[in-house]
């Protein structure tokens, strides 16, 4: 009997992870991959938003669902979308979606009825003694399995500190910006402030631009830090391995020596942070308890800015924004934020 699968989550990792499993068991399975969103099945949040300046923070060349194939996907958009595309360049993240719905349900066909798409919501799960495991959907389903694969993706961001409670349902605070038409009520001259200084404000703050938006725009974040901008890719190998079982400092340090000893090659640092990324986990997992804090608490956001980047057009757009007063960036935390009429008032 083929063993039965259920995969709570339809977006992008839990369609990567029906692909593989229809691949390890050459279609000899049974899937029921189950998503609420339909607007977000094989795509999820990231590749489903459709303003204008998401773009994909990777290369073209490099976000292949393929290890054995790594320029399928600037294969598939130069046969599509972008018949220009170049392996450098980095392309709308709705495309990387489109693709990620083009390569599965071509998978689906030749695997036909091996796969079920279940628009519904999961309410609870339990083992049963005669049938395996059994997912309760919210439309009264209930879905036998043998094994659940739990895809769940990020959850939303959490309340920003201080929200009052004649906040939190105010129309001027947006919680989540990748709900659709979430920017459709910020008025062209409103203030705005955006809690945090990462790549999803540069992906809102540009498209909010771009629609028109042109009042006064506050980017407030711990460190007052925008991410890096990405460099070319340049041939080079690190120079040591990194410092297993040992602490942050000793990263810290380590990194540095080898940005420096890049740097006297003429090799950008930002090809030690992607060098350094398969060690990540290990380094991770070397640290005690109170490493692991202290990364949290001092280096998460340097490390951050240096790891998660932006492509080099968005980053000068940024700064240009920054350079010309148009948007402020500034450090420091929100104390409260209350309501005051049509507007909210942060301190």
């Amino acid at each position: 009997m083929s063993p039965r699968i259920v995969i709570i989550g339809g977006g992008a990792s839990g369609t990567l992870a029906c692909m593989r499993i229809l691949e390890r068991f050459d279609g000899k399975v049974s899937i029921d991959l189950v998503e609420r969103s339909s607007r977000q099945f094989n795509r999820g949040v990231a590749y489903s938003a459709r303003l204008s300046q998401q773009l994909l923070n990777v290369p073209a060349g490099r976000m292949s669902l393929h290890p054995d194939a790594p320029d399928d996907f600037l294969q598939w958009a130069q046969q599509g979308p972008v018949p220009r595309a170049a392996a450098s360049d980095f392309l709308p993240r709705n495309h990387f979606g489109d693709y990620l719905h083009d390569r599965f349900h071509a998978l689906l066909e030749k695997h036909r009825g091996r796969v079920r798409e279940v628009h519904a919501g999961v309410l609870t799960m339990e083992d049963h003694p005669a049938h395996g495991l059994r997912v309760y959907l919210d439309d009264g389903r209930i879905l036998a399995a043998d094994h659940v694969v739990l895809a769940l993706g990020n959850a939303p961001p959490g309340h920003v500190p201080g929200l009052a409670p004649d906040a939190i349902d105010h129309e001027a605070y947006i919680a989540w910006p990748w709900r659709p038409g979430a920017l459709e009520g910020i008025a062209a001259d409103a203030p705005v402030l955006f809690v945090g200084s990462g790549l999803t404000t540069t992906d809102v703050l540009l498209s909010l631009c771009d629609a028109g938006h042109r009042g006064p725009i506050t980017v407030l974040s711990r460190n007052g830090r925008l991410p890096l901008p990405h460099a070319a890719q340049v041939a080079h190998q690190l120079s040591a391995a990194p410092p297993a079982g040992r602490g942050v400092v000793e990263m810290l340090r380590w990194l540095r020596i080898e940005a420096v000893m890049a740097a006297q090659a003429g090799v950008p640092w930002q090809q030690v942070m992607d060098l350094a990324k398969p060690h990540v986990q290990h380094i991770w997992q070397g640290f005690n308890t109170a490493e692991r804090a202290r990364f949290l608490r001092h280096a998460r956001p340097f490390w951050e800015v240096h790891r998660h980047r932006m492509p080099g057009a968005v980053h000068a757009r940024m700064s240009e924004l920054i350079a010309t007063g148009r948007v402020q960036l500034i450090a420091g935390r929100v104390a409260e934020v209350r309501s005051d009429g049509e507007e909210l008032r942060v301190r």
